[in-house]
């Protein structure tokens, strides 16, 4: 029971906290985040990525901090945290226990002793490189979270991380194709139910995803071309096919 002082009291804090909430002052890079992955699973294919990033590099950090509150300093801080963290192997599932104890052990002495062979060593630059690579990708995730808090009216200002920047000239180009006798040899290491799938993708370049969602109706043998008609980007694209890629979708 309380008596209309106590109750006084309880009723402005508790209507302190709704107004703070109301203006966004207690809303979380937690919160920006939970919003953003809504979003994204209903408007977007790259949901399930994006949280793996944001949970991974930026939730342990920053979570917790008030998105209003946010400073430059922050994301330094942040930066600095994020390229000295280690990188969390998945866990693989345990082997079944073994009947015999005494063997397992003995088993598990015997593998011990033959040397496994060694890991073949990267260069640090190389590896700082590849942490940034893939930060500028985490970065990317975190700016579109923040700003999507910000076209939400959550908070009132993005000045904050507008100042955020990628990495420089650590993105390297993928310059790799494979060569004819590459693909024939891949194409007759494949399966029988995934030979087809393996030579439209060799022919169109087309995710496998991509793939899977066409249907007859998208190739047209009049303009020889395949109808991309759901994406990555979400945005429809028709692709121009070779001879044989015309004879490859006719059959």
């Amino acid at each position: 029971m309380l008596d209309f002082e106590q109750a006084q009291r309880k009723a402005l804090a508790e209507a302190k906290v709704s107004a703070e909430r109301a203006s966004g002052k207690l809303y979380t890079v937690a919160d920006a985040v939970r919003d953003y992955l809504d979003h994204l699973k209903n408007h977007r294919k790259s949901a399930d990525d994006t949280a793996t990033k944001l949970k991974a590099y930026v939730l342990p950090e920053l979570g917790d901090k008030r998105v209003s509150h946010l400073t430059g300093r922050d994301f330094e801080h942040w930066l600095t945290w994020a390229m000295k963290r280690k990188a969390q192997r998945k866990k693989t599932d345990k082997t079944p226990s073994d009947p015999n104890p005494k063997a397992a052990t003995a088993r598990r002495h015997r593998q011990g002793k033959k040397k496994k062979p060694g890991k073949p060593l990267v260069d640090p630059a190389e590896l700082a490189r590849r942490r940034k690579s893939t930060l500028n990708r985490v970065i990317a995730a975190l700016k579109a979270c923040l700003n999507h808090s910000y076209a939400a009216k959550r908070v009132a200002s993005r000045d904050a991380w507008q100042r955020l920047r990628k990495f420089r000239a650590v993105d390297s180009a993928r310059l790799r194709w494979l060569s004819l006798d590459e693909a024939a040899r891949l194409l007759n290491a494949c399966a029988p139910d995934v030979h087809k799938l393996a030579s439209a993708a060799l022919l169109t370049g087309c995710r496998e995803g991509e793939l899977l969602n066409a249907t007859a109706r998208d190739f047209d043998s009049r303009s020889k071309t395949l109808l991309v008609a759901d994406s990555k980007s979400d945005k429809p694209r028709r692709l121009p096919l070779t001879v044989e890629g015309i004879e490859f979708f006719e059959g």
